[in-house]
C-alpha cells in the first residue's frame, strides 16, 4: 500500500515538473523575486506605515504565481508556491529593509491574500467539477436507459445493459447478471460478459445470502468491496486475481429483481455520489426487467385465449 501512494506520488511529480505551467510559475517567481530583492527600498509616504505603501507592485505581482500554480496543479499547488513566496519574502523583512514591519506586514498580507486567491479558484473548479460530473451522471444514466428500451426481450436487454455498462463507467471488461427466482431463494446467471467457461458453468446458481452477490440479493443495497481477497464476506473464486467489486441490486419498485457484478482491477474508493449512481442504473434495468417479464406475460395469455378460441371453433 505504500509503495502504491509512493509510486503515484512520483507520478504526479514527474507529470508536474513536466508540464509547461510548472517552468512558467518558475519563471514567474523568479521574476517577482528579482523585482523584490532589486527595487529601491525608499518609501513613497514617509510617515505612514502601512503594508502596501511601498512598491505595492511587486507585493502584489507575487500573488500572480500563486494564482496560476492553483488552476494549473489545484490547492495543494497553489498552497507549496505560496509557500515559497512567503520564504522568499521574509529574508528581505529580517535582514534587508530599513523599515522591517512594513515588510512583514506587506508579507502577511500577501500571504493572506494569497490564500484567499487559492480558496475562491478552488472553490470555482470544486463547483465546475461537481457540475461536470452531474452532467456525466445524468448522460451515464439516459444511456443505459435507451439502451434497455430498444427491446422487450429479456435476455437481450440483460446482454445489451451489461454491456452498456461496462462501456460507459470505464470498467474491467467482465461482469454479470444474476437473476432472482420465483421463490426469492436462487440468483440464476443469465448474462455475462468476459467471464471464462469455468466460472460461468461453476456460477450458474447461488443462494441468497451466499458471497458478494447474495447478500446485495437479500439488503438491497448496492455493496463495494474495496479489495475482494480481504473482504471475509467474499467466499466464492477466491482464485481470480485480486480485484474490487461493485456489486449492484436491480429494482423495481423496492423490489429485487436481480443483481449485477461488476469488476476493478486493484482498488476502488467511491464515494456517495457514485453509490447513488450505481443504484440508479440498478433501478433502470430493474424496470427494463420488469416491463420485460410483463410484456412475456401479456404474451403468453394472448397465446393461452388465441389457443382457446381456436379450440372452440
Amino acid at each position: 500500500m505504500a509503495s502504491t501512494a509512493s509510486s503515484s506520488l512520483k507520478n504526479s511529480l514527474k507529470r508536474a515538473i513536466t508540464s509547461r505551467y510548472f517552468w512558467i510559475i518558475v519563471a514567474m517567481l523568479a521574476a517577482t523575486t528579482v523585482l523584490h530583492y532589486l527595487t529601491s527600498q525608499m518609501r513613497l509616504l514617509p510617515l505612514v506605515s502601512f503594508p502596501l505603501t511601498r512598491h505595492a507592485l511587486e507585493r502584489i505581482i507575487f500573488i500572480l504565481p500563486v494564482a496560476g500554480a492553483s488552476f494549473a496543479f489545484g490547492q495543494a499547488g497553489g498552497l507549496v508556491t505560496l509557500a515559497l513566496v512567503i520564504l522568499i519574502m521574509l529574508p528581505r523583512a529580517f535582514l534587508l529593509s530599513p523599515y522591517p514591519m512594513d515588510a512583514l506586514l506587506e508579507t502577511v498580507t500577501v500571504a493572506a491574500v494569497g490564500y484567499l486567491v487559492i480558496w475562491m479558484i478552488e472553490t470555482q473548479e470544486r463547483e465546475k467539477r461537481l457540475r461536470q460530473k452531474a452532467v456525466e451522471e445524468l448522460e451515464t444514466v439516459n444511456a443505459i436507459a435507451a439502451t434497455v428500451s430498444q427491446s422487450l426481450d429479456l435476455d437481450e436487454i440483460l446482454d445489451k445493459a451489461l454491456g452498456k455498462v461496462l462501456e460507459v463507467m470505464r470498467l474491467e471488461a467482465k461482469g454479470g447478471i444474476f437473476l432472482l427466482d420465483a421463490e426469492g431463494q436462487k440468483l440464476h446467471l443469465r448474462a455475462h460478459h468476459g467471464l471464462s467457461p469455468e466460472f460461468v458453468q461453476r456460477e450458474a446458481e447461488i443462494a441468497v445470502g451466499d458471497c458478494l452477490c447474495g447478500l446485495v440479493a437479500e439488503s438491497g443495497e448496492v455493496l463495494i468491496s474495496d479489495g475482494s481477497f480481504e473482504d471475509a464476506r467474499h467466499t466464492r473464486c477466491r482464485e481470480l486475481e485480486p480485484h474490487s467489486h461493485i456489486i449492484v441490486p436491480l429494482k423495481s419498485r423496492d423490489r429485487v429483481l436481480g443483481v449485477m457484478f461488476l469488476y476493478v482491477r486493484g482498488t476502488y474508493r467511491p464515494g456517495a455520489a457514485d453509490r447513488r449512481l450505481f443504484a440508479s442504473i440498478g433501478s433502470q434495468i430493474g424496470v427494463a426487467i420488469e416491463n420485460a417479464r410483463l410484456y412475456e406475460n401479456m404474451r403468453f395469455y394472448v397465446r393461452q385465449i388465441t389457443r382457446a378460441q381456436e379450440d372452440e371453433r
